[in-house]
């Protein structure tokens, strides 16, 4: 949770557990940019979030698409469980 620097409070009120996703980046080769910092008003692009740091030790990356994803599988950072989708 902490590479996203997402405020973590904020983000559990709000959506309860915290999972990530993966998936192909073939899917979206062609459509993808990266933000710049301090959501986007920095002159400045921000490929590994840092602009926040009461918000987490950042380091994670980011990027920005349009572009539909189909997601591999989900796990659940806080309990392991995962799962699968079959496409």
């Amino acid at each position: 949770m902490d590479k996203r620097q997402l405020p973590h409070e904020r983000i559990r009120a709000a959506a309860g557990p915290t999972w990530i996703a993966e998936f192909s980046s073939s899917q979206i080769i062609n459509d993808v940019r990266f933000p710049k910092a301090k959501f986007n008003n920095a002159d400045y692009i921000e490929v590994l979030t840092r602009s926040y740091p009461e918000w987490g030790v950042g380091g994670g990356s980011q990027f920005i698409t349009n572009s539909q994803i189909k997601v591999l599988k989900i796990k659940n950072l806080e309990t392991g469980e995962t799962i699968n989708f079959n496409h």
